[in-house]
């Protein structure tokens, strides 16, 4: 797809410069009307092929208040790719700090030494068989917590811990996300992922918590912009040939 996109652009400029000294008028209204409209299309397809209803397979709310498991229905994706595994939660500005909640990775220093209240494993299987399967370790986290200097680290989370007061915005709503993992997903082959909840999530478990699957962003990293520079691309090429078409007046004799 990127490389069609390049090479269209390229296409286009050539026409630009080519296609006036080449075709008759009638063709190069036809010629600048066809570009505009493949350089529109060209986004239409980008919006179509990766919208949420085909890239978005699952999405629906799971309990992590008690250790359990949690099935999804039988999914299918409309584009192969890799598609990641995450949980949604809603956001509270008062609640206790999300990264340490979740054990994100990098938050080691700022953390109190204790287990994260996430302690989850997920499974994702097809015809019977897993494909791909992660779950929450927290050995690695505590043997990083371990190597730091517990001085430095309390200098850290007191600074962090400043920095959330001043950055709290009571009108940001958006949810908050934790990655769980990936896995590669075959389009129209049939797959079903189980969540494993291994303890009450605490805090977690109040904050609406989703499961969701979708093609990973790595997948249309830049693709959608490069669209939108193709059309723009695509739009001016075909202005420039509807304006050479232009029949120009004869200038009147002095």
């Amino acid at each position: 797809m990127v490389a069609l996109v390049v090479a269209g652009t390229f296409a286009a400029l050539a026409v630009a410069a080519l296609a006036p000294r080449l075709l008759p008028r009638a063709a190069l209204i036809a010629l600048g009307l066809v570009i505009v409209a493949l350089g529109c299309g060209a986004v239409a397809y980008v919006e179509w092929r990766y919208a949420p209803e085909r890239t978005l397979p699952v999405q629906m709310p799971v309990s992590l208040a008690a250790a359990g498991m949690v099935q999804t229905p039988s999914f299918r994706v409309a584009v192969a790719g890799t598609y990641d595994l995450w949980l949604e939660f809603e956001r509270h500005q008062d609640a206790p700090d999300f990264a340490c909640l979740t054990g994100d990775d990098g938050a080691e220093a700022v953390c109190p030494r204790r287990d994260p209240d996430l302690a989850v494993a997920w499974t994702i299987a097809a015809g019977g068989a897993a494909v791909a399967r992660g779950a929450t370790d927290w050995s690695g986290w505590h043997a990083r917590q371990a190597a730091l200097d517990p001085a430095k680290a309390a200098r850290r989370r007191k600074a962090y811990l400043a920095y959330q007061a001043r950055s709290l915005d009571p009108a940001n709503n958006w949810p908050l996300y934790y990655r769980l993992g990936s896995f590669a997903a075959e389009s129209g082959r049939a797959y079903v992922a189980t969540l494993t909840v291994g303890k009450p999530a605490g805090v977690l478990a109040t904050l609406r918590p989703r499961l969701a699957i979708g093609l990973g962003g790595g997948a249309t990293k830049g693709l959608g912009a490069m669209a939108l520079v193709f059309c723009l691309f695509c739009v001016l090429t075909g202005a420039a040939l509807l304006l050479q078409a232009i029949p120009r007046g004869k200038r009147a004799a002095p």
